[in-house]
């Protein structure tokens, strides 16, 4: 029975605080509760809305910030390995529906927010891409490393990394083993940390 109170009151806060917006045109249904007598809902509300995780998002330092930020950078961390592309050099190349994926599959799970408001559109969808950039060069990292761990393309290729389809895999052995990589590792390997922050940046 508690649990059931609980489940209303949270229920009604969520409600209150805006997710009706734009639906209060449609038609009610009436709800009973043991106890509680009832309460009105949407025909067609998103219950996937109560489960949501919320995450504040700095728009000034394009970074999310509070309690949830660690979660939801680890969630687009584990999207990035799922749903990215790696047969392709950068994250600029990700073909768009790829992070189109990425992004709608995070917002199903997090609710992201400017101060009081819920936010979804191009501004912060392309903080959350600059994000998830940053997370595909750092698998890509892990998955060079994975690659140095083996002499020959017989062993690369009869040892993949887990999580990364057989055919990407098999276009990264032959791209890190290119004369091309292998330029613009030396090149990245002469420069500061700081000139290959910049230059990452600026990759897209």
């Amino acid at each position: 029975l508690r649990r059931s109170r609980l489940r209303l009151e949270f229920t009604w806060i969520r409600l209150e605080a805006g997710h009706l917006n734009g639906l209060k045109h449609q038609r009610l249904h009436r709800y009973l509760l043991p106890g509680f007598g009832s309460f009105a809902t949407p025909q067609r509300f998103d219950w996937k809305l109560l489960l949501q995780v919320q995450c504040q998002i700095d728009m000034e330092f394009r970074r999310p910030f509070g309690e949830n930020t660690d979660d939801l950078v680890g969630e687009i961390a584990r999207l990035v390995t799922l749903c990215a592309s790696f047969d392709v050099p950068y994250w600029r190349d990700v073909p768009e529906d790829r992070k189109t994926k990425i992004y709608e599959k995070l917002v199903d799970k997090f609710e992201l927010r400017v101060g009081d408001e819920v936010c979804n559109d191009i501004h912060i969808r392309k903080i959350i891409y600059e994000i998830a950039g940053r997370r595909y060069r750092d698998v890509r990292s892990t998955l060079y490393r994975h690659y140095q761990s083996y002499a020959t393309d017989e062993d690369h290729l009869q040892n993949p990394p887990e999580d990364i389809n057989a055919n990407e895999w098999a276009w990264l052995v032959n791209y890190f083993g290119s004369q091309k990589f292998k330029v613009i590792s030396h090149i990245t390997g002469r420069r500061s940390f700081k000139q290959v922050s910049w230059a990452k940046r600026n990759e897209g």
